[in-house]
């Protein structure tokens, strides 16, 4: 059980376990401030374990990539109300360190997540975007002329989904050692900021904390694999020994003298605050940090979950999600004539439905140059809301190069609700085509 994991745990920590006791039983109740505020000790095991796991995996067959080089104890942990908020709290502190500045570039690999495409242009960042365009053809890797934009200078930071939403798919891993490789050798200077809340649906993940985790910051939440959104449960993790911490050794005098005040609010020695230190502090404006921290009851819950699944020795559950997510997956195009394409590396959470694609093998490539040339793909998704009560979003929201492309979620239906979906679709592109 969780007690005995955690009993266990400071054995092989050295850590006193009556301590660890206390720790639990005062973080159960919710009867004080979060103490300290990053995390309460006994989590740290759980997180150590899970997350090490998810982003490092075992080293068989591998092991030569600079992620193995560290141990589950080198990383640490920031318990934050989901994965939104630890990447504001991490864009946040980018920001107030002076290591993102109005009018700074950072790469986004698209199709992602839309708010993350608008969030780096307010005002409160200011920021450029380059994107990297992931192939559609090779589940949305990245070629390597948009790999190459990450060799210029003005780009500060590297931002992702990963496995993508609404690409659903995790990077290859060609991908992550030629980016690791590049910035462990030409840009040890940019950061790598990758939100990995799909990572457990995608039999094979693949994470830039094994080839550049010193400049790694990954950003975890429960919300989807364990069901939980309304709890608002996530963690940022990142080495103890990151780049960032000599990123803000390097910046200017003026700035420093800055920072000193800002935090000096709050400790005595503000030159020595690590990055995580300074997110914890900055995720409450640095005045309110003695109250700062996710409650208490709400990190009790984290450990749970996450001791759930790592002792859940066969993973029952997690391969209860995928085959779920795969046979949905699968009836959702079985009245399209098309195949989807489904490997290690895809979630299957959602899906991106190339319409002129499945209209040709429907009905053949006159019916699909009559549905591009013709229609507009905004007329497309009102009739298919308007008739068949079928609503999906367009992909060009998600960065998209098709306007074609719609998602789908594979998340929250029965399965017969996904053979509806199916065939509404063909219905829907009958009406368009059915007479050419």
């Amino acid at each position: 059980d969780y007690m005995t994991f955690i009993k266990d745990k400071c054995k092989e920590q050295k850590k006193n376990y009556n301590h660890m006791l206390h720790d639990l039983l005062l973080s159960t109740i919710g009867c004080f401030y979060p103490v300290p505020p990053q995390m309460q000790p006994h989590l740290n095991f759980a997180s150590q374990e899970f997350m090490y796991d998810m982003v490092i995996g075992s080293p068989t067959g591998h092991g030569k990539e600079e992620g193995y080089k560290l141990k589950p104890t080198d990383f640490e942990f920031f318990a934050t109300e989901g994965a939104a908020a630890g990447i504001l709290y991490v864009f946040n502190t980018l920001k107030e360190n002076y290591l993102l500045k109005p009018g700074d570039t950072i790469a986004i690999i698209t199709p992602i997540f839309s708010p993350y495409l608008e969030m780096p242009r307010l005002a409160d960042y200011d920021l450029n975007i380059v994107e990297l365009k992931g192939n559609p053809e090779k589940n949305y890797a990245l070629d390597d002329d948009q790999i190459d934009k990450l060799r210029d200078k003005k780009v500060k930071g590297l931002f992702m989904v990963n496995p993508s939403n609404p690409g659903a798919y995790s990077l290859p891993k060609e991908n992550i050692d030629t980016i690791g490789h590049l910035i462990n050798t030409e840009r040890p200077d940019i950061f790598v900021l990758s939100d990995s809340v799909y990572a457990p649906f995608a039999r094979k993940y693949n994470s830039f904390m094994l080839s550049c985790p010193k400049n790694t910051i990954e950003v975890y939440s429960l919300s989807k694999y364990f069901g939980t959104t309304g709890w608002r449960l996530g963690l940022v993790m990142m080495p103890k020994d990151t780049n960032l911490n000599k990123m803000i050794k390097n910046i200017s005098a003026t700035e420093t003298k800055a920072l000193h005040k800002r935090y000096s609010l709050a400790t005595t020695d503000p030159e020595k605050l690590s990055f995580m230190d300074r997110i914890v502090f900055d995720s409450r404006q640095v005045a309110e940090a003695h109250v700062g921290g996710l409650s208490t009851p709400q990190q009790v819950l984290i450990g749970l979950f996450l001791f759930y699944h790592m002792h859940d020795s066969s993973h029952n559950y997690q391969h209860h999600i995928q085959d779920l997510l795969e046979k949905r997956m699968r009836v959702l195009y079985e009245d399209l004539k098309t195949q989807p394409r489904i490997v290690p590396e895809s979630t299957d959470y959602y899906t991106l439905l190339d319409i002129p694609a499945i209209t040709e093998n429907l009905y053949g490539k006159s019916a699909r140059d009559t549905l591009e040339k013709k229609y507009s793909y905004l007329e497309f998704m009102f009739h298919l809301a308007n008739k068949y009560q079928t609503i999906m979003l367009p992909g060009k929201g998600f960065g998209t190069t098709n306007n074609w492309i719609l998602r789908a979620c594979l998340a929250n239906l029965p399965i017969a609700e996904y053979s509806k979906i199916s065939k509404n679709l063909a219905s829907c592109i009958h009406d368009f085509v059915g007479n050419t």
